[in-house]
């Protein structure tokens, strides 16, 4: 659904949950995109060594940064709003995967200045398998609509 531009870079973490990881590469076939991987080491310890090597990778160009709020295989929950409040800095997107949060972990898309969130309902929503919830942040897709060509 994005307006991809070949060469666009999107930043992701190793160990992410495949439903967000294969469209990412997907796309990166379809489009020439980069996709790159980053560990997790630094946002367990309260050191903001994770966030500072986000900002490096922004600082060298992004288009979206996609993560996990909270990690499948660690429980590990990282600081959405910090992230957000980066990548709108350097003219990034977020795009957070919900699975292991919502319905869970407060989560205002709002306040937290999320730009895309997807979840399945079958989990903590406890919905029906095969159903799932998707938020596009209104301004996000005006900024996607308005961008020239090239």
């Amino acid at each position: 659904m994005l307006d991809w531009k070949a060469g666009q870079r999107v930043l992701c973490f190793h160990g992410e949950f495949p439903a967000l990881v294969t469209p990412l590469q997907r796309a990166a076939e379809m489009y020439v995109l980069e996709l790159v991987f980053h560990t997790l080491e630094g946002f367990a310890a309260s050191s903001g060594d994770g966030l500072s090597r986000v900002e490096a990778e922004l600082k060298m160009g992004l288009r979206l940064v996609a993560v996990s709020s909270v990690q499948f295989q660690t429980g590990l929950r990282l600081p959405v709003e910090e992230l957000a409040g980066l990548c709108h800095r350097y003219g990034a997107e977020l795009m957070i995967d919900a699975a292991q949060s919502l319905g869970v972990v407060p989560v205002d898309v709002t306040r937290q200045c999320i730009d895309y969130l997807a979840a399945p309902t079958h989990k903590w929503l406890r919905g029906l398998e095969g159903c799932g919830v998707l938020y596009v942040n209104p301004a996000s897709m005006e900024r996607s609509l308005e961008e020239p060509d090239g």
